[in-house]
């Protein structure tokens, strides 16, 4: 062997010496004066509230990486509005330059990858001490250790979370398992640290499963199995999103002091698509090309026994938009394949009335709270196309002006078998169609915030009617008596082309009833009419 190998034979080993005598001193040494270093730096950040114990630090000085194993971080006892109990099974810390932590006090890495991570907090309503984003970004900007620009890649995977809040009766709670989130180039400069961003990230894609959410009352359950979203192609998609009742329908009365509608709603998917990021991670709002809800199933079912809530004055559609507490852009919203249900028990009925709505499709173009937006385009128009009682197609468009309160309703309704209604007029009217064929329905409405005008055309032919006593729900001798009278002297049996009568709309709103109810008192104002009332 030349000399100069030889050389360069003992150089190597030498290092190699030392390199491996640094691991050892590492492994040894090292390891256990960080983990107390980085216990103790956690702990004053957060002004000693909690308790961190690290079972396990490893530093890789070769792999340039750090492994922390069994972190557990915990509320201490003095603190009783709040209760936090973490616990991470690993922290992989990767692409670190010890060169530049040892001398210079300065980190910098490639990747952060948290393994398994599951936080179980209850708080009191009245605590004040919940920490915000913007707080922690605080204090990642007054750290003289973060002087690196960005982190490349941070993960979190594994992640569960078991959030409530309590009071003296009752109280929410928000909880999801096994979700991953992925954040790539998070800027760490002073400009990114105090910008208004929640997560000062270029780029995140988040993965949420199981996600549950009981209202504080705890009459509902709002679920969903999966919520994927990412800023790569600014989508968001939604599986199984449902909002269920905790108590059956002769239960959920008993909960409200008045009469509530009972919802129950579910809806297997939604699509988003074009979401801007930005504006969504500014908590902004939501801004969107297009929102796809696809075979959505609502029953909404109203028990009358209870009194109407006193003093009540709900919205009109402009209204309900203007109230959201955060701006709502979209450009295109559609329903496929759906199906509405809507049931009432009358205090006089044993048996519940409904109308059925299958296979809607609705398509809502500009739906948008923004004033400059709606002053440049159209207004926010509904397009409704679905089957009533499963018999006849009915299609409806609605058109909501921002600038005022009017709304515009024209509507279709094809043929069918008036008896198709009795499922409705016998629990809810006291009254039953014996015989009769709706041959169509045009109409077409105003209604502004106080009356509504308009038009309805309606065709029929073989009216026939019985009106049935309230208490035994049969047509009894004086009810048939009735009967005759309507059917002979005031029910018109038809409205055909030769002869139609044009119903006039006429109807002043009932302020503290639904829209729901301004629509349809509107339009049978103008049914009336036509039939001969």
């Amino acid at each position: 062997m030349k000399r100069y190998q030889k050389v360069l034979l003992v150089i190597c080993i030498t290092l190699l010496i030392m390199v491996g005598g640094i691991q050892i001193y590492f492994s040894f040494f090292l390891d256990s004066q960080i983990k107390q270093t980085l216990t103790n730096r956690v702990q004053q950040s957060i002004n000693h509230s909690f308790s961190l114990t690290i079972n396990d630090l490893d530093l890789h000085l070769l792999g340039r990486r750090i492994t922390i194993s069994g972190a557990t971080l915990s509320s201490k006892k003095q603190d009783k509005k709040n209760n936090l109990y973490a616990t991470i099974e690993d922290i992989h810390i990767r692409g670190i330059s010890f060169w530049q932590l040892l001398i210079y006090q300065k980190l910098n890495l490639k990747k952060v990858q948290i393994i398994n991570p599951h936080i179980s907090l209850t708080k009191a309503p009245s605590s004040n001490s919940s920490i915000t984003p913007r707080d922690i970004r605080k204090k990642l900007s007054s750290n003289d250790v973060l002087k690196q620009q960005s982190i490349p890649k941070f993960s979190v995977t594994g992640l569960s979370l078991n959030y409530t809040t309590k009071n003296k009766q009752n109280g929410s709670s928000l909880s999801f398992r096994d979700s991953d989130i992925h954040l790539y180039e998070i800027s760490l400069d002073s400009a990114a640290l105090t910008s208004n961003k929640i997560i000062t990230a270029k780029n995140i894609i988040t993965d949420f499963r199981d996600l549950q959410y009981r209202t504080a009352n705890g009459v509902y359950k709002l679920s969903t199995n999966q919520i994927v979203f990412s800023s790569f192609d600014s989508s968001m998609n939604i599986r199984s999103l449902q909002l269920k009742p905790q108590f059956d329908k002769a239960s959920f009365p008993k909960q409200f002091k008045y009469e509530t509608n009972r919802i129950s709603l579910n809806i297997p998917t939604v699509e988003i698509q074009n979401l801007d990021p930005l504006q969504l991670n500014k908590a902004n709002g939501i801004t969107a090309q297009k929102v796809q809800i696809n075979k959505p199933n609502l029953d909404i079912f109203k028990d009358k026994h209870a009194p109407f809530p006193p003093n009540r004055q709900p919205p009109l559609p402009q209204q309900m938009l203007k109230n959201i507490p955060f701006t709502l852009d979209i450009d295109s919203l559609s329903i496929e394949n759906g199906n509405i249900k809507y049931s009432q028990l009358n205090p006089r009925a044993d048996t519940t009335g409904y109308i059925l709505f299958a296979d809607l499709n609705a398509d809502f173009t500009n739906l948008s709270n923004l004033q400059n937006r709606t002053k440049k385009t159209n207004p926010p128009t509904l397009s409704v196309r679905t089957n009533v009682m499963d018999s006849a197609r009915l299609q409806v468009q609605f058109t909501f002006p921002t600038s005022t309160l009017k709304q515009h309703i024209s509507g279709h309704l094809d043929s069918m078998d008036m008896r198709a209604f009795n499922s409705a007029l016998e629990p809810m009217a006291f009254v039953r169609v014996d015989k009769g064929q709706i041959l169509d329905m045009n109409f077409d409405m105003v209604l502004d915030k106080q009356e509504a005008t308009g038009k309805v055309a309606f065709r029929y032919k073989d009216l026939k009617i019985s009106l049935l006593d309230k208490e035994s729900k049969k047509e009894d001798f004086g009810k048939k008596m009735k009967s005759l009278l309507a059917n002979t002297i005031k029910i018109k049996s038809k409205n055909r082309a030769e002869d139609l009568r044009i119903g006039k709309v006429n109807f002043k709103r009932i302020e503290r009833k639904a829209v729901f109810n301004y629509w349809w008192k509107s339009l049978l104002s103008g049914l009336k009419p036509s039939i001969g009332l």
